[in-house]
């Protein structure tokens, strides 16, 4: 499934420049994200190996640039709208602008973030984890069949995958005031 929407997002946003990010603002946060002992390797073996594809510690997540959250106290989270970068995903890369939205909520026991991704041509995809449930869905239609297959074999260690309904889609929408 993560590789339909990879191949998706950066075959669709292919006009878009892969010169998304500011490297500064990069060489500052790796070093945030990653172990002394990783940067350290990563230093040693290539002085532009932020460029590169051998960042092995941050695979397996999100990696987003140029977020510019805002606090909004009615809703208790944080909030970035707009145009933002993502390098990669998992292990594969991007880089590449995309549309959408990011929603960090603090709660009381438990936060919640939301992703939204929305490329130029209109498909989408929504992600929403909390309490160790991640809730997927998109208008690609190979990828919601990719999770419904594969929901059960990612699924576990207090960590479900599953497909998330319309109706939060269409609620983070309407709170984007994009519908």
């Amino acid at each position: 499934a993560l590789k339909v929407m990879v191949d998706s997002i950066t075959d669709q946003s292919a006009i878009n420049s892969n010169e998304f990010y500011n490297k500064e603002i990069l060489n500052i946060s790796i070093p945030e994200l990653v172990e002394d002992k990783v940067l350290k390797k990563i230093s040693d073996e290539a002085s532009d190996e932020l460029n590169g594809k051998l960042i092995n510690n941050l695979f397996k997540m999100f990696f987003i640039t140029d977020l510019k959250f805002k606090w909004n106290q009615p809703t208790r989270s944080f909030i970035n709208q707009g145009e933002f970068g993502v390098r990669s995903i998992d292990k594969y890369l991007i880089e590449r602008n995309l549309q959408g939205r990011i929603e960090i909520k603090k709660g009381r026991t438990t936060d919640e973030i939301a992703i939204y991704l929305q490329q130029n041509n209109g498909s989408w995809y929504y992600f929403k984890y909390l309490k160790g449930n991640m809730n997927v869905l998109s208008s690609d239609i190979v990828f919601n069949e990719e999770i419904k297959k594969n929901a059960g074999k990612v699924s576990g260690d207090g960590y479900t995958l599953r497909q998330a309904s319309i109706s939060d889609r269409n609620k983070l929408l309407r709170a984007m005031k994009l519908k």
